[in-house]
């Protein structure tokens, strides 16, 4: 088991090293995006990469507090699946009741890898690709069909 200082250093590490690994890709928009912390524009609608020493995770959390508005975007989601699904070309997993870190219930479309330590440097490329090919393909969809979920807030 790693200590908190091991664990909050590492972490920073592998996403200060994942910021720069993205660092000359552009959005679909011909934009640069803090990939990291990608802003979908849209309220309580988040993108969350999580890596530990057991699995590396993209997701799609929907936190909206009014479950209805939450409902319909998570339902706007389910529509455009096959979209979705044939522009990424990854396994997702399609949560509508999900109950997050803090205990807060909401919608949550992931995909993860697994077998994945991020406490093996020499793996940290694998979960970079992973991350690229993930956000790369979110942002192509996000940005053909952003303003249907924004009609939606």
């Amino acid at each position: 088991m790693y200590d908190r200082e091991t664990v909050r250093n590492t972490k920073s590490l592998f996403y200060t090293s994942f910021g720069k690994f993205m660092k000359n890709e552009y959005s679909k928009s011909g934009l640069r995006v803090k990939w990291i912390n990608y802003q979908t524009g849209i309220k309580q609608l988040y993108i969350r990469l999580d890596a530990d020493n057991k699995n590396a995770s993209f997701c799609i959390d929907i936190q909206h507090k009014d479950i209805d508005i939450r409902e319909l975007q998570y339902a706007q989601f389910v529509e455009l699946n096959k979209l979705f699904t044939a522009i990424s070309d990854l396994n997702w997993t399609w949560n509508e009741n999900f109950t997050n870190e803090n205990s807060n219930q909401c919608c949550r479309i992931s995909t993860e890898i697994e077998n994945f330590n991020i406490y093996d440097k020499a793996n940290w490329k694998i979960a970079f690709d992973f991350y690229k090919k993930s956000l790369i393909h979110f942002d192509e969809f996000w940005y053909d069909y952003k303003e249907l979920f924004l009609q939606l807030q």
